[in-house]
């Protein structure tokens, strides 16, 4: 009984003794898409390139899921462009056509600030289910917060830590389709209910929850820990459900520690 005692004592030191900030381990990214003059320009290992591109080729059928685009763009004169093309209604694997920056470093109790302008193509409102914007650290199972938008709301989803979605208020606020728009989120990081979550869309605040937990804990399960600080941004179209077709343009993306 006093082993088992002393290992239930020293199980959490064992799961989560992991802090050390990795050798590359920035503070801020930014992107305008201004500088690249191909698409394989933006991926590498540079600190102002994205890490890689994340496309799920079984799913996404486009012939040109990421592009450069010079039509629709929110400033300067260039744009990223995704396209997310799933046509087989029995396949049961989500869409993804996004690009992802690593060897980012944002620990417990600092405020993390993202905005990116987006610009989502398509006929109607009724456009599905997706994920634009993911902050995580790469464990297995991607400990991860998520904005995810959809026809009755734009919110912020949780589930990847273990906990319930954070919604608007109603009437909410929906992400709009064919004109830019400005996503904004703070996040304040915390594994014990002392972070927050602001958000807002055009300007106006949609969410403001405070007292919650943003971070996974440090056992996630009885085999592995988490690392205790958040490492990687996924952002355009990080997940997608449905054979419907999506497009999505973005520009002006930034996060940093305020």
């Amino acid at each position: 009984m006093r082993k088992a005692f002393l290992f239930i004592i020293i199980a959490p030191a064992l799961f989560s003794c992991h802090r050390e900030a990795p050798e590359i381990a920035l503070k801020s990214f930014s992107d305008d898409f201004e500088r690249y003059s191909s698409i394989n320009e933006m991926v590498g290992t540079a600190d102002n390139q994205w890490t890689e591109f994340n496309i799920n080729e079984e799913i996404n059928v486009s012939a040109m899921p990421v592009t450069l685009d010079t039509t629709i763009v929110h400033s300067g004169n260039q744009s990223v462009r995704f396209h997310c093309l799933q046509t087989d209604p029995d396949l049961k694997e989500v869409c993804k056509c996004n690009l992802n920056k690593s060897n980012l470093y944002f620990k417990q109790g600092e405020i993390v600030y993202y905005s990116a302008w987006y610009y989502l193509q398509h006929p109607s409102m009724d456009y599905g289910t997706f994920f634009l914007w993911d902050l995580g650290e790469i464990v297995q199972g991607s400990q991860e917060i998520r904005v995810m938008a959809w026809e009755e709301n734009l919110e912020l989803e949780r589930n990847k830590i273990g906990l319930a979605n954070l919604f608007q208020p109603q009437p909410a606020l929906l992400f709009p389709i064919n004109r830019w728009a400005r996503l904004e989120v703070e996040v304040k990081l915390s594994q014990y209910n002392k972070g927050y979550v602001k958000m807002w869309l055009d300007g106006n605040e949609i969410i403001n929850k405070d007292k919650i937990l943003t971070q996974p804990k440090d056992i996630a399960n009885l085999v592995w820990g988490t690392k205790g600080y958040y490492e990687r941004i996924q952002s355009g179209i990080t997940a997608k459900g449905g054979t419907s077709e999506l497009v999505l343009y973005m520009d002006d993306v930034e996060i940093r520690v305020k």
